[in-house]
């Protein structure tokens, strides 16, 4: 099975500028660990020996550095204009990059149906904006307003509105 063409520029972007994280691709996830211990080790290292209150300071630092690296990737899957959709999965250190089987075909429709779609979420994210509607806090801590599909199929070809309903 070959991987997601996403999966390995994130691995070769994750290696060109952070070569002392581990890094390993199973079918269509990544998983990054830090040079001084697996991810949330609670107190071993990759040697298996007992770590000190600094060493652990440092590898938990790691960690925290690693999930961000995923979650700015998993966000650029999602808002680029290829087919395919990014999570980071728990413990939080593993990126998964899947065909998006909604997102792939409106991606691919030959009446720009991607660039419709969203030119409409953004107008209708600005109305709710105004009117102080619908705002959500992500796990990043950032203010962001939720646009239903239904709000922006209209924009929609037939064949695409078909794949959404």
């Amino acid at each position: 099975m070959s991987h997601p063409p996403d999966l390995i520029m994130v691995r070769d972007k994750i290696r060109k500028w952070n070569d002392n994280f581990r890094i390993t691709i199973y079918d269509s996830k990544i998983e990054v660990h830090n040079w001084l211990a697996d991810f949330n080790s609670k107190w071993d290292d990759v040697n298996g020996e007992i770590m000190s209150m600094n060493k652990k300071v440092n590898a938990y630092n790691l960690d925290i550095e690693i999930n961000n690296i995923l979650n700015f990737y998993a966000d650029w899957i999602q808002t680029s204009k290829s087919e395919y959709t990014a999570s980071v999965l728990e413990p939080g250190n593993i990126l998964e990059v899947t065909i998006d089987q909604v997102k792939a075909p409106i991606k691919n429709c030959k009446n720009g149906c991607w660039d419709k779609i969203n030119h409409a979420v953004d107008q209708r994210s600005q109305q709710l904006i105004q009117k102080g509607d619908q705002f959500k806090t992500i796990r990043s801590g950032d203010v962001v307003v939720e646009v239903s599909w239904n709000d922006c199929k209209h924009v929609l070809c037939e064949s695409c509105q078909k794949i959404i309903n």
